[in-house]
């Protein structure tokens, strides 16, 4: 369990300042590597990040598998140009 919190924490320092390909990068190889599933990821990185700021609309959503058996990961965002109303995905990628 303090395992996943400390890969979760780096992950969300990654994506507070904007590194997203070193936040991809990490995801995708304590994913490949069996350290955590998807799933285990994106729910301690949602939970640090409502933490943090409990008002926040970013967050990791994963897909359940595609026909290739990888899942597609979202980091998903309130929109700033429709209003708070929408989500945005901000990146994505497959792991």
């Amino acid at each position: 369990m303090i395992e996943i919190q400390i890969s979760a924490r780096e992950l969300v320092d990654l994506l507070k300042s904007g590194l997203f390909e070193e936040f991809r990068s990490k995801f995708q190889r304590l994913v490949k590597e069996g350290v955590h599933t998807p799933f285990e990821l994106a729910d301690a990185i949602n939970t640090l990040i409502q933490e943090a700021d409990p008002g926040s609309d970013s967050k990791i959503i994963v897909s359940q598998k595609t026909n290739s058996d990888k899942h597609i990961v979202m980091i998903m965002d309130a929109s700033r140009f429709f209003g708070e109303a929408f989500t945005v995905t901000r990146q994505m990628f497959v792991v």
